[in-house]
């Protein structure tokens, strides 16, 4: 009840005209402090942006920035993806943090937790660039350097006829762009973090297979490209369906329906039940 009679208080105070700017900035903290303390999250997180976003030049503004984006954004976006006022409030606070804040640690930080917003709400273009912004010491580089070229992956087949080629040509200078960068860093990484990176790689050479398959119609690339990741991931059982429909795909696109439908056979004995 008491911090209800401070939310109450802040907001008639914050409506009256002419307030200093020392004021300003203290009411709207304490207001959204009241706010979550009576746990309303969503509201606390509303207060904490706007003064963030009207205050930058002041600590008060950072402080109220990383309270929204860490200690409320995160925890309810995770539990809330698919609500929608709560996409609203976390995208809002990042974009926030990454205009207002953008040489603050949180910020360089929450560039990657931007493009990977993006790209879960299918958004690819901008995921790309947003994932461009991700330094290279960030401790998710690597994965950002993998999920860019996923997004460019999704773009090109998404891409009209005409578009392919040039978005082929892309995709392919990106993919062994990333190859070149985990060999020079694999060794550093721990090992559950290597193995990964790792399934990235595979599935990023994949993606080369796939354009050699669909846009430049070159098989045997795609083949090579096929054999080279079974031989260099064996381990990496869960490759195995993405491998065979590539497989596949190649027979259908030489007209050879059988062997397709023999390899598809051979993979469905072989599958776990």
């Amino acid at each position: 009840a008491e911090y209800g009679k401070v939310v109450k208080l802040a907001t008639a105070l914050l409506k009256v005209p002419h307030l200093t700017k020392d004021i300003d900035v203290e009411t709207r903290f304490y207001m959204g402090f009241a706010q979550l303390r009576e746990k309303k999250a969503g509201y606390a997180m509303q207060t904490f942006t706007k003064l963030a976003e009207k205050f930058p030049d002041t600590q008060r503004g950072e402080q109220a920035i990383g309270i929204a984006v860490v200690t409320l954004g995160k925890p309810l976006y995770a539990h809330g993806k698919d609500n929608p006022t709560i996409q609203k409030l976390y995208v809002t606070a990042l974009k926030v943090l990454l205009d207002k804040y953008p040489n603050t640690k949180l910020a360089r930080l929450s560039t990657y937790d931007y493009a990977a917003y993006l790209r879960e709400r299918d958004e690819y273009q901008q995921a790309v660039k947003a994932y461009d912004k991700v330094p290279e010491n960030h401790p998710a580089y690597l994965s950002a350097r993998y999920e860019r070229l996923a997004c460019l992956g999704a773009i090109w087949a998404q891409a009209p006829v005409e578009q392919k080629a040039v978005l082929a040509t892309s995709l392919l200078r990106g993919v062994d762009d990333f190859n070149r960068l985990v060999s020079a860093r694999l060794s550093r990484l721990s090992p559950a973090r290597k193995k990964e990176i790792r399934e990235d790689l595979a599935n990023a050479l994949l993606l080369n297979a796939s354009v050699y398959i669909e846009t430049t119609h070159q098989p045997r690339k795609a083949q090579k490209v096929i054999d080279e990741v079974t031989r260099r991931f064996s381990d990496l059982t869960e490759l195995t369906p993405r491998i065979t429909g590539l497989k596949i795909r190649i027979f259908q696109k030489q007209n050879k329906y059988d062997q397709a439908e023999a390899a598809l056979k051979q993979y469905m004995r072989q599958a776990p039940t």
